[in-house]
């Protein structure tokens, strides 16, 4: 179905080059309706930046559908003010979670495709433009670009791990395995988000991965080698240090529920993915030969993540670290880790910068 509609799409450009070719006039590429959904609860500030990003947006043709989760900081009275008719907004009565809030957003939303973007996250200038060209051109369930972290005093990082290049291809066993991006970054079609049943409402913690693994065992992911997302790390935000136990948590449950068939294919990935998930905690300890021995159990289990466009350069990483660490010895490690926590602190960079590229 997701193909169908891709080739549709890629069709319908197609006619309208050749027609506006014929007619003498010059051709501008007409993207799909895109819906943006934002969640939000008592980050007004942030949700400020958040809107506007989506509002400085390189295509026009997008919705923005603001779902108020029960907040008391004056949220509801900014959003009722904007003038902005393609920005609509509804409020919850009552505190509800991010699921159910994100779920309320789809209902609400028209697009052919949906992307879910955090209240204390930003789009960069060009990224539905991106996302939307790779998606419809190559007729994928999902596209993904890169994001770039950044803290309240202006550090920044491109994140791990993600293409270089433009790259479609099926992404079901890396999931499995444990790999996984922010949902800002991401792009679904509307119609693999239904078949997949949305998001999870019982789930509070890593719901996004959860959802990952559903809709990536439907068909390919298009990536793009572009920042997309702004990804603020800030006080009140504890997603980076407890996503990889919940994130193990979620792919164990979701495991448990395939059929036979398909759960003894998932079950050596999974099992992988958590050799290597207690071989990065190993070397983050110091403790080489244990790191060595589960990093050797999880390239047992599946060594095709060697391979791997979006695990092979973790594996690599690792491997070198190891290396390293075998030759010059823990007390080098522990002293690098210092040198380059101290040199970080020292890149001052201003998060604004990655709203405009």
């Amino acid at each position: 179905m997701a193909a169908s509609l891709g080739w549709r799409l890629e069709c319908t450009e197609l006619m309208q080059r050749l027609v506006g070719h014929a007619m003498g006039h010059s051709w501008r590429w007409a993207a799909p309706l895109v819906s943006v959904v934002i969640p939000t609860r008592n980050r007004l500030e942030f949700l400020r930046s958040a809107v506007a990003s989506v509002q400085r947006q390189g295509i026009q043709n997008w919705e923005c559908i603001v779902v108020d989760d029960a907040s008391s900081d004056g949220t509801a009275e900014w959003l009722h003010a904007l003038s902005d008719e393609r920005i609509r907004s509804r409020s919850l009565e009552g505190h509800r979670e991010r699921s159910a809030t994100r779920n309320a957003g789809l209902a609400l939303s028209n697009g052919q495709y949906v992307l879910f973007l955090d209240d204390d996250d930003m789009l960069t200038k060009k990224a539905l433009e991106r996302l939307v060209r790779a998606i419809t051109r190559r007729r994928s369930t999902a596209a993904v670009g890169a994001s770039r972290r950044f803290a309240e005093n202006g550090m920044a990082r491109r994140q791990f791990g993600h293409p270089r290049v433009q790259w479609t291809g099926e992404v079901w066993r890396e999931a499995v395995f444990g790999w996984g991006t922010v949902p800002g970054a991401i792009l679904f079609a509307r119609e693999a988000l239904e078949r997949a049943g949305g998001w999870d409402e019982k789930i509070s913690w890593a719901e996004d991965h959860d959802l990952l693994l559903r809709v990536s065992a439907l068909g390919a992911f298009a990536f793009v080698p572009w920042t997309v997302l702004a990804y603020r790390l800030h006080g009140a935000s504890t997603r980076a240090r407890v996503d990889r136990s919940e994130m193990t948590d979620v792919r164990g449950r979701y495991v448990a529920t395939l059929p036979a068939e398909r759960s003894a294919i998932a079950s050596p990935m999974l099992e992988a993915g958590r050799a290597f998930d207690r071989a990065e905690a190993a070397f983050r300890s110091t403790d080489l030969r244990r790191a060595q021995a589960e990093l050797r159990r999880a390239l047992q289990l599946a060594p095709w993540v060697s391979r791997s466009i979006l695990l092979g350069p973790s594996v690599m990483a690792l491997r070198a670290k190891l290396a390293l660490g075998h030759l010059a010895g823990p007390r080098t490690i522990t002293s690098a880790r210092t040198i380059r926590t101290r040199g970080r602190a020292m890149l001052m960079r201003d998060p604004d910068r990655y709203q405009g590229h």
